[in-house]
């Protein structure tokens, strides 16, 4: 039996939640796209959740021109508005709308993921208890402090701090799709909790968290294209920060296993508990073969699910990252292209054009520049591009 408390306050939705589910079905150029929230019109964010309203508004914004701004300015600016048509698009989409509307009560849509986790993880003989997601202003101590937007806690921290068992959810972070593919990965931690609340619940069982349940369950759960960019948002993102990238780190650790024993080779780990993953664990970062005696199985998710897992784990080039300036000039750079002619076609400066270049050049490395730097020479934007793997940062 598992319940959710959310407190005296409702759940309310708005329109900055229909932005987020824009986002998850279509994707970004922007590495960390609630950076880009500032931008948009604030009655486009503050008006409620009303999917035909914020998509006619979008288009609105979209058609609009940018007026007296330069430099940076102007390039959020139009990127603004390119993301904004973008969304529009999304949003007008019937399948869209109703995949958005499934998913638009999060109380339902919390207890469906953790209905749905349960009976996964209990087909493998994993136990999760009774789990209890408590939506929260601030995590209990000690960890008001952490940065993430669920947290577990476990009889461990029962003991050691008082702080009752359960799934805690930021009220901050609570958002359609997003929240329901939380749950999936915060469950594999309840199922080890459970079992070992007194070993740490990170490094590898993170990694397998990440895989089984913000992949493999989110995908079941919310979707694959959801889970891909929800993905992409959380651990693609431009910024390094070592926290995070104990994630992907570990993600790819689990990846190399998964490939060798397939999911009920992962599962028959969650299973036999923590103790049995840090074993693994330990074997893997001394170079020992780990896994002579786990039975392979394999997860019939279908093709879609493998592509998506390996395009995350190993094909997404994360470093492909510019400025706003250098992105919109991007879009222009074709061999034998002056600064002056993208200057008129972007409405830039010609020195925050030449500077975009230089970046282009020189750190993204994906075009070529005559000597005197003001004549593109050579390109591999086409290979990006199409594919919108050339984001920017905010």
């Amino acid at each position: 039996m598992t319940s959710i408390e959310t407190g005296t306050e409702e759940l309310p939705l708005s329109g900055e939640d229909v932005l987020w589910s824009a986002w998850y079905l279509g994707g970004s150029e922007c590495t960390l796209p609630g950076r880009l929230l500032p931008y948009f019109p604030a009655d486009i964010r503050n008006e409620r959740f009303d999917v035909p309203g914020v998509a006619a508004a979008l288009a609105d914004f979209a058609g609009s021109v940018p007026e007296g701004d330069q430099g940076e300015a102007r390039a959020i600016a139009l990127l603004a508005r390119r993301e904004a048509s973008r969304m529009a698009g999304v949003l007008d989409d019937a399948d869209a709308r109703a995949l958005i509307g499934r998913h638009a009560d999060i109380d339902a849509g919390i207890r469906h993921a953790l209905a749905n986790t349960t009976e996964f993880l209990g087909s493998y003989g994993v136990d999760v208890g009774a789990p209890v997601v408590r939506v929260v202003d601030a995590f209990p101590e000690p960890y008001q402090d952490r940065r993430y937007a669920m947290l577990t806690a476990d009889a461990g921290d029962q003991r050691k701090y008082g702080v009752a068992p359960g799934v805690y959810l930021r009220r901050a972070a609570v958002r359609p799709l997003y929240s329901e593919a939380l749950v999936c990965h915060e469950l594999i931690h309840v199922a080890l909790g459970h079992q070992d609340p007194d070993l740490m619940g990170r490094g590898l069982e993170e990694g397998i968290a990440e895989l089984v349940g913000s992949i493999m369950l989110s995908g079941r759960q919310v979707g694959v294209v959801p889970t891909y960019w929800i993905e992409v948002f959380n651990r693609r993102n431009h910024v390094y920060d070592t926290v995070w990238e104990h994630y992907n780190e570990f993600l790819r650790m689990t990846y190399m296993l998964y490939r060798r024993i397939g999911i009920d080779g992962l599962m028959s780990l969650v299973a036999a508990g923590r103790g049995r993953i840090k074993e693994v664990e330990r074997d893997i970062v001394r170079g020992v073969d780990a896994v002579p005696d786990i039975e392979t199985g394999w997860f019939d998710f279908g093709p879609e699910f493998d592509r998506i897992a390996e395009r995350l784990v190993m094909g997404f080039p994360r470093s492909m990252v510019v400025s706003p300036v250098a992105r919109v000039v991007a879009d222009h750079a074709q061999p034998g292209t002056t600064v002056r002619e993208i200057a008129a076609a972007t409405g830039l400066e010609e020195e925050a054009v030449s500077e975009a270049v230089r970046e282009l050049t020189e750190e993204a490395t994906v075009i070529g520049r005559r000597a005197d730097g003001l004549v593109v020479t050579s390109s591999d934007l086409d290979i990006y591009l199409p594919a919108g793997m050339l984001r920017y940062r905010l």
